[in-house]
């Protein structure tokens, strides 16, 4: 059985194990290897910059909207916020580093660093699908060592 949590996540559950899934009841589409997609849809808080510039994307925008979730779901506050698409932007385009709210000092190293990397503005500068599925954070498997 699957519960909506937020806009996209779902919470699936059995007795014994829960699954958090992440879907698009909209605009989902296949992208071939190195293909390139040019229509903007989605939304804006979790938006790659690229799409949001009218750019040609490929799936790696699918992980900066990876790194936005997770951002949120860690801290309960989106990365980036602003007062409309443009100011929001504006705010991605001119942060230089990603900062975490002061109370998020409990969230682990590697839990900090998936989003730091997953929420690169340089789509080429941002982690693989490869690289993510690796990364540290996702191998471990006790929930709490989301938190130090």
């Amino acid at each position: 059985m699957c519960f909506i949590l937020e806009q996209n996540l779902l919470l699936c559950t059995d007795d014994d194990n829960a699954a958090l899934k992440i879907a698009d009841f909209g605009f989902a589409r296949s992208l071939q290897p190195r293909g390139l997609a040019e229509t903007l849809c989605g939304s804006p808080l979790y938006m790659a910059p690229e799409i949001m510039q009218l750019q040609k994307y490929d799936a790696k925008a699918d992980l900066w909207s990876v790194g936005a979730i997770l951002f949120q779901l860690v801290t309960g506050k989106t990365p980036f916020t602003g007062s409309n698409q443009i100011q929001l932007l504006q705010n991605i385009v001119k942060a230089t580093e990603l900062h975490f709210p002061p109370d998020a000092k409990i969230l682990s190293a590697d839990c900090k660093d998936l989003c730091q990397k997953l929420l690169r503005r340089n789509p080429v500068e941002r982690l693989t699908f490869e690289e993510f599925f690796n990364h540290p954070f996702l191998s471990q498997t006790q929930p709490d060592q989301v938190f130090r």
